[in-house]
């Protein structure tokens, strides 16, 4: 995975994915469970360009760039393109960030108010998107004193995939909103260790309107299970 960095700090103001999944597709169903779990998947995963990546990669770059670097109650606009080119998951993203960093009294900074914007293409061997995406995020944990960072956040997916199953293609428009909760990432290797969340998932293909929801928990081993209607599936956030 590439990651070319754009605008650096300007200042403001002063997949082989785990789900080996194939269903057989329903009548009169216009997306499976099992298909929403896979697209759910690419939504989150770090190699589709997922919240996962816009996780990790802001953790990694406060700790290498931004805490050196800023000062307190900055506004900050950064940007960046993620690219994969694996040999199942590719994908190709534009991000834009914009943060300001909250400081105690002693000028030792707490906590930032982050969003950030994107949009772009991923494939897998069955799903290629057209997404755009916005996160926004309350992160606490930036004190030195601190070993991870708390995100709480909002995120949203919305574009138009096309899915082949069963040696048929499919077109769908989808909507992923998800509430997360206390999704804690290391500092030192930028990975989460621990979340809960909830999310919905809708949308149309031509054969009717889908509407899925149900609850996420980030495992702390690079995979999260989802929950749907009380089946449970394990994903891979890599």
């Amino acid at each position: 995975m590439k990651k070319s960095k754009l605008l650096l700090a300007v200042l403001l103001s002063g997949l082989t994915f785990s789900c080996s999944l194939d269903p057989e597709i329903e009548p009169n169903v216009s997306l499976t469970e099992e298909e929403a779990v896979e697209i759910i998947e690419g939504f989150l995963a770090e190699k589709s360009a997922g919240m996962e990546e816009t996780t990790s990669e802001y953790a990694r770059t406060y700790q290498e760039e931004i805490s050196l670097n800023v000062q307190c109650n900055q506004q900050i606009a950064d940007s960046y393109y993620f690219t994969n080119n694996g040999s199942v998951v590719q994908a190709d993203y534009k991000y834009n960030w914009n943060f300001t960093l909250n400081c105690s009294g002693l000028s030792v900074p707490q906590s930032a108010v982050f969003s950030s914007t994107g949009s772009g293409t991923y494939t897998t061997a069955r799903i290629a998107s057209d997404d755009s995406s916005t996160f926004t995020a309350t992160v606490t944990g930036l004190q030195p004193s601190s070993s991870t960072m708390i995100f709480n956040a909002t995120y949203q997916r919305e574009g138009t995939q096309q899915l082949t199953t069963n040696q048929n293609t499919r077109s769908l428009s989808s909507d992923f909103n998800a509430s997360i909760v206390d999704l804690i990432i290391g500092k030192s290797d930028f990975e989460v260790e621990s979340g809960t969340g909830s999310f919905t998932l809708s949308g149309s293909t031509n054969q009717g309107n889908f509407n899925y929801d149900g609850s996420l928990v980030f495992n702390g081993d690079n995979t999260a299970t989802i929950t749907i209607n009380g089946n449970q599936y394990t994903i891979d956030l890599n």
